[in-house]
């Protein structure tokens, strides 16, 4: 029980430092904060995204995957893609760059930071909307 929700946590929560350090050059800020609402890719912003969408989805997959593995119960399948889907959000959450070429305002900006929210939020709450439906809470 609590020892592998212990276990899946001690995993997931590096997993954004990890990814934010392989891809450090996308968070060489030449401008940090200035008048004009300019902010770069702050990293402490996308890491706090990252850390979220770990300990909601990433940690939780993993406990699907050890729950499934000790105990059965679940299709190992599906908790191995439940795994690769909050992965992939987690790659694009603390990859700024990359959602910068794909969102049609500048992420640079406070205010486009902003706008990202709304759709960080719910890519976030995909991992434990998934982790519910495993559950049986919908």
């Amino acid at each position: 029980g609590n020892t592998i929700v212990a276990v899946s946590e001690l995993i997931a929560i590096p997993i954004p430092f990890i990814l934010m350090f392989l891809r450090i050059k996308a968070y060489e800020n030449k401008i940090v904060i200035n008048l004009k609402g300019q902010i770069d890719f702050f990293p402490i912003l996308y890491l706090n995204f990252g850390l979220f969408n770990a300990m909601a989805g990433i940690a939780f997959s993993i406990r699907t995957i050890l729950v499934n593995l000790i105990y059965g119960g679940y299709s190992l399948m599906s908790c191995l893609l439940y795994f690769i889907l909050v992965f992939l959000i987690e790659l694009f959450l603390v990859s700024p760059d990359v959602a910068d070429k794909i969102f049609p305002w500048n992420l640079r900006t406070v205010n486009g930071y902003l706008k990202s929210v709304f759709i960080y939020v719910p890519l976030v709450s995909v991992g434990y909307g998934i982790f519910l439906v495993f559950e049986g809470g919908i």
